[in-house]
């Protein structure tokens, strides 16, 4: 087979791998897991996955093919999870999930709410933004799976941003590390 139709042949059956990916090519902060409690805040569940900033900007990818939900901008009240994106994701079971990549220096011209992304394509930029500031946080992204297109905690009592009282689940939110590779999506048309 020559290289050319080799390379073809990935991109093919990258394009038909519907389960859930990985939001960056970095690695994760080992400390910020899912439901760990010695990330930022060492009294509360951490409600996503930190990934590692790179040696230059950093691409931010969807983590599968889906309809993006929410376009937040930041500004005073993004309570700490400045510039952020939401994609809608149907899942093969009939279910709906959200996926959220909070921080971001910037988010791709002409992505916004309604638009269709493909698995893989560039929402972003790692950034470190939060409360209204581009470099509130050092670079990252805080990536998260959640049953509400909300920046918050989509159920469970109280209101959360990126932490919970307790383990996440009870409030909306699903462990990444279950999805990736496994967990498979509609493709949306």
């Amino acid at each position: 087979m020559s290289f050319t139709l080799l390379i073809l042949a990935l991109a093919l059956m990258a394009d038909d791998d519907l389960t859930f990916g990985p939001p960056s090519s970095t690695p994760v902060i080992t400390a910020c897991g899912y439901n760990m409690k010695t990330c930022a805040n060492k009294r509360r569940h951490h409600a996503g996955i930190d990934y590692r900033r790179g040696d230059g900007p950093v691409p931010v990818v969807a983590a599968n093919h889906g309809r993006i939900a929410r376009v937040q901008r930041m500004g005073g009240g993004d309570q700490g999870m400045g510039t952020n994106i939401i994609v809608e994701h149907k899942l093969e079971s009939g279910r709906t999930i959200y996926s959220s990549y909070s921080h971001l220096e910037s988010i791709e011209p002409g992505l916004s709410k309604g638009v269709i992304v493909a698995k893989g394509q560039k929402l972003g930029i790692m950034g470190g933004s939060g409360y209204g500031q581009s470099d509130y946080w050092g670079v990252h992204l805080h990536f998260e799976l959640k049953d509400k297109p909300v920046t918050h905690n989509p159920s469970g009592f109280g209101t959360y941003w990126g932490y919970t009282p307790s383990n996440p689940d009870e409030f909306g939110y699903h462990n990444p590390n279950s999805y990736f590779g496994k967990v498979k999506v509609v493709r949306l048309k």
